[in-house]
């Protein structure tokens, strides 16, 4: 399931969260990045 917002006006906001299968295999650490941009109309 993908979930995905373009655009979010001001004073709105939006849940989502992220799932990730992994090899049991696999060692160390996961690092999750995200980015927020605003910019006026």
């Amino acid at each position: 399931m993908k979930t995905r917002w373009e655009t979010l006006a001001a004073g709105e906001n939006a849940e989502g969260g992220i799932r990730a299968e992994l090899s049991e295999e696999m060692s160390g650490t996961v690092q999750i990045a995200g980015r927020l941009v605003w910019q006026t109309a």
